[in-house]
């Protein structure tokens, strides 16, 4: 009728980008005589991620040396091309990998690392002069369940409270996995 004339279905789609922002993460490469080239890519559980906000951070010995945003898509996948920096001392050390989660506001610690792709089993990823990683072979990070929460602590007494889900709900078990 033409009372109703004006009332139809009319879809309504929105999208939204839900970030935090990322903690300060910053180092001076001018200390250091090397750099390595390392070219990765994150996966979440089975599924490569593709959150250009992503950030890829690598340690020597809990110093960080390098970071770079997962934000170049090449091949329908997104990489990061991080830069390394590294002294003749680092040589053949293991090297750490934390991923910033951008979409969950969270710091993933101790990704598993894969290369030249994840069924040949997990990779110790060693400083050396080749880097690791190529757009068509990257070193492959799977982010597991360890995650850095920092906690600013004031004299006296302070409350801490973590999220805790264990499947077993119990926290005699739940508690054997944290470190």
């Amino acid at each position: 009728s033409q009372e109703t004339a004006w009332c139809y279905g009319e879809r309504l789609t929105l999208n939204n980008k839900v970030t935090a922002e990322a903690p300060e993460m910053n180092f001076d490469p001018t200390g250091f005589e090397n750099v390595m080239s390392v070219t990765a890519k994150v996966y979440l559980e089975n599924h490569a991620a593709y959150d250009e906000e992503d950030i890829i951070c690598a340690y020597i010995d809990n110093e960080l040396r390098g970071i770079a945003p997962c934000d170049h898509w090449i091949s329908n996948q997104a990489l990061a091309f991080l830069s390394v920096f590294y002294s003749e001392s680092d040589a053949s050390k293991t090297m750490d990998f934390k991923i910033w989660d951008a979409s969950r506001g969270i710091m993933v610690s101790s990704p598993m690392t894969y290369w030249p792709d994840i069924q040949g089993g997990a990779t110790e990823v060693l400083v050396r002069d080749e880097g690791w990683g190529t757009v068509f072979e990257p070193l492959i990070l799977q982010m597991g369940r360890v995650v850095d929460v920092p906690v600013d602590l004031v004299a006296g007494w302070n409350w801490i409270s973590l999220p805790f889900n264990h499947p077993d709900h119990t926290a005699s078990e739940g508690w054997t996995e944290w470190q």
